[in-house]
């Protein structure tokens, strides 16, 4: 029994159950939603090129007001003004009161939510951008764009005074022969772009800061030939030492865990997990991200998932039935919720779960667990079946009293 256990669930990603699922407005760009950094950690701010909304991650409520767009992308970090640890919203504000694109930049917090920053919005003549990622690592701040006609690469440096004012620096733009980019992200440790696009090539970009993006180097790093992936979309770095991971948006095979550092021509896909969207439907994952502890993950879905003209979704993901761990799904809690995804914001979670644990299999090598997360670096895929022995007695059923 145990022996077809193990052959069966290596063949399947494992899966978990989404604790809030989201329908967010009515945009057609790409779904992104990305924990604010910081302000308490429970904070998801979520666009799909109309307006930026904010969700309370322990609820799966609204936060209400938002930012008011349209934006056709967004991105979010943590940086230090003054004295001060602040949130900063970046969006590609593609509206009427810019006659070209805008870059809309914010303070948020949970008390203020989106906060005015004198010096913005910046102008730029640009076509509207289908993805962004933010280098906040020294200043100036480095706000990566790619544009779609023709597929380029901007960046615009933006400098914060210690009062909190903003001002623009360095220009530059680097063309790349790329099919339209749908995920953009900053390798924080090894000062590169990662980029995916809609024909699920990985590309890395090299040479930033000489003085700027003109002067880097395009390279494939991986397609589905080469990569091990059936499909990519958006992409998230996550900078766990010693072992950094991109999470993926893989559609129809889930959320990926990739490998950045992978040696050359070595697949790069460190593990898998399906994640199911309150109400029991597998989703189609074209994003994810997490927070900085690497335990609450949120899934979007891009518009027309579900069917022509459907919105887009967000699921999140608490600790409770997940954790990421150098790349690897440590799936807590997969039993089955009986709440329903409403089509409304702020869908709830109406059932309780099974609270049978599912156990991953964990491919040897780097998909072992490392990070900061869990690091006793001893699970491997050869140690489930002893795992399952020991767990047998959750699976037997209960009395009831």
């Amino acid at each position: 029994m145990v022996g077809l256990w193990a052959a069966s669930a290596a063949a399947a990603a494992p899966t978990v159950q989404a604790n809030y699922s989201v329908v967010l407005d009515g945009g057609t760009a790409f779904a992104r939603a990305y924990v604010v950094p910081s302000d308490g950690g429970q904070w998801a701010i979520a666009g799909t090129g109309g307006d930026l909304r904010t969700f309370d991650t322990s609820s799966g409520n609204e936060v209400i007001p938002g930012q008011l767009g349209p934006f056709s992308t967004f991105a979010v970090a943590s940086y230090t003004v003054g004295a001060s640890v602040v949130n900063v919203v970046v969006g590609a504000n593609v509206g009427p009161n810019c006659p070209t694109t805008c870059l809309d930049i914010s303070f948020w917090d949970s008390t203020n939510h989106f906060g005015p920053v004198t010096g913005s919005p910046i102008v730029l003549n640009l076509p509207a951008p289908t993805a962004m990622a933010i280098d906040a690592t020294s200043s100036p701040i480095r706000i990566y764009l790619a544009g779609s006609n023709p597929v380029t690469l901007y960046e615009q440096d933006i400098t914060f005074a210690a009062n909190g004012s903003v001002s623009s620096g360095s220009f530059g733009s680097l063309f790349i022969n790329t099919a339209i980019v749908r995920g953009l992200t900053f390798n924080s440790n090894n000062n590169e772009l990662l980029l995916a696009d809609t024909n699920s090539n990985l590309y890395t970009v090299t040479g930033l800061g000489n003085p700027d993006v003109s002067a880097g180097t395009l390279t494939l790093y991986r397609n589905t030939s080469t990569g091990g992936y059936s499909q990519l979309e958006g992409v998230f770095f996550y900078p766990d030492l010693p072992a950094p991971y991109l999470l993926g948006g893989g559609v129809g095979s889930g959320v990926y865990g990739l490998d950045p550092l992978a040696a050359a021509n070595a697949p790069i896909v460190l593990s898998s997990v399906q994640v199911v969207a309150v109400g029991g439907r597998q989703t189609q994952p074209s994003s994810a991200s997490v927070n900085a502890a690497g335990n609450v993950t949120l899934v979007t879905e891009d518009p027309g998932t579900l069917g022509a003209n459907t919105p887009a979704r967000l699921h999140i993901v608490l600790p409770s039935a997940l954790i990421w761990d150098g790349g690897v799904p440590i799936v807590i809690d997969a039993g089955p919720d009986g709440g329903t995804d409403g089509g409304g914001a702020g869908g709830t979670d109406a059932g309780p779960d099974s609270g049978i644990p599912t156990i991953p299999i964990i491919p040897p090598g780097q998909g072992q667990l490392t990070g900061t997360v869990n690091s006793c670096n001893c699970s491997t895929a050869g140690s489930a079946p002893i795992l399952l022995a020991l767990l047998l007695p959750l699976f037997l059923p209960r009395r009831r009293r």
